[in-house]
């Protein structure tokens, strides 16, 4: 690819890179899939990267992963975060013409890591003497460290304006797919870099399967896309052995929302039709964000089923469910029954036989006695994923409905497995 010329029928383009770079203070380039003979762009042009070349003799060519990208996000509708062979993060729109890829907006390098741990692994890796280091760290200036909140802000904004170059406005449409496409590369990212797993992670999905059973839709999605991570990572992104862990996992999924109380002739019928359905996809994307809306259709189903007789307060119960993982609010839950807080409150005891607070106290506790079961997931973590901010917040409510600590309960659970499999 090379950049954009003035006369070009994508010059707005390069009005959008400069403005990207002016307000972000992160370089963007409106680059062109035209070829040019005599460019040459394989070797990044970063200041810190050229430095990092000259010292180390390592002539690392960025095109081919550049152009790789672009491809990437014109496939998946819009924009595509990625890291470069020296492990910095990059992110890419793709500019179109009648529909096709034309170009591609390209912002980066920045820093996902904490910068000494990275300057750390660069001397490591390299054999950098510490002269040199003294060298690089002068360029590193040059690029911004942000957290991995903020690249994907940072790419959606690019996407954003590579939409007002392409004339279309489907952002919302894409929210879902590019989250998922995000939270999948980071996945991958880690995995590669710090190699989390040795072995396929199952306590992952044994995670999945009970945020399923209670109907928590956000929390299994988050999963769900560490899964994909590590199924595309260790398949090496073969679509046949994808598949074919897809199937396993619609098959586990449906066993899930049968388990939490959705009824069994219609999960059955689900997967069923769901099982056929896989063959007849052709790219990743495509039966990553099926897979999402099946998991998400088997979630819906567990919670319909938990409130088929709770009336009135059906729609509140169901946001609870949803939502259980976030701060709530009495008054923003009565809302979504359409009741005022002090009715609300009234009618919830009376149909739950206990207040709010204390439903919502019990739903948290629930899912983490499921998870404490899990040797792999911390306690911090744990916490967390079931809504509490604070860890001897939840530990005090934790042992309020229990009895217990969980620590104990984690400790002691943890015996009697043992000891059963043993018998």
């Amino acid at each position: 690819m090379k950049p954009i010329s003035a006369d070009s029928k994508l010059k707005r383009a390069l009005d959008i890179a400069e403005c990207f770079k002016i307000s972000t203070g992160i370089n963007c380039s409106a680059m062109s899939n035209e070829t040019d003979e005599n460019a040459d762009f394989s070797f990044c042009q970063n200041p810190f990267c050229v430095q990092l070349q000259n010292i180390t003799g390592q002539t690392v060519s960025c095109d081919s992963v550049n152009t790789y990208a672009a491809y990437k996000s014109n496939d998946l509708g819009g924009q595509y975060i990625y890291m470069c062979p020296n492990g910095l993060c990059h992110f890419i729109a793709p500019i179109k013409q009648d529909g096709k890829l034309a170009g591609m907006l390209l912002a980066g390098p920045v820093l996902i890591n904490n910068a000494d741990d990275y300057m750390s692994e660069i001397k490591e890796e390299y054999k950098v003497s510490d002269e040199n280091m003294q060298q690089l760290y002068k360029y590193f200036d040059s690029i911004s460290v942000v957290s991995p909140r903020k690249v994907k802000y940072l790419a959606d904004t690019l996407s954003i304006m590579a939409d007002s170059v392409n004339g279309e406005f489907k952002i919302e449409e894409s929210k879902e797919l590019l989250q998922q496409q995000s939270d999948i590369s980071a996945v991958i990212h880690d995995f590669k870099r710090y190699k989390i797993f040795e072995s396929y992670p199952i306590e992952k999905e044994d995670q999945l399967f009970a945020l399923i059973e209670n109907g928590d839709s956000a929390g299994a999605k988050k999963v769900l896309n560490e899964l994909l991570g590590i199924i595309y990572f260790s398949s090496g992104q073969e679509l046949d052995i994808i598949k074919a862990r897809v199937t396993e996992l619609v098959v586990l999924l449906s066993r899930s929302a049968m388990r939490g109380g959705a009824n069994s002739e219609t999960i059955f019928g689900m997967s069923y039709h769901y099982i056929n359905e896989i063959a007849s996809f052709t790219s990743i994307e495509q039966l990553s964000r099926w897979l999402t809306g099946v998991m998400n259709k088997f979630t819906e189903r567990v919670i319909d089923s938990s409130f088929k007789k709770s009336g009135a307060l059906a729609p509140a119960l169901k946001y609870i469910h949803l939502h259980y993982q976030e701060p709530l609010m009495l008054e923003d839950v009565a809302s979504k029954a359409f009741l005022t807080p002090v009715y609300f409150s009234r009618l919830f005891k009376a149909n739950m036989g206990v207040n709010f607070t204390d439903y919502v106290n019990k739903l948290r506790v629930d899912l983490a006695c499921k998870l404490l079961l899990n040797n792999d997931i911390t306690l911090v973590e744990i916490a967390q994923l079931c809504g509490f901010n604070d860890q001897s917040y939840f530990s005090k409510i934790f042992k309020n409905i229990v009895g217990i600590s969980p620590k104990k309960y984690k400790n002691e659970k943890g015996k009697i497995i043992k000891e059963a499999i043993a018998l």
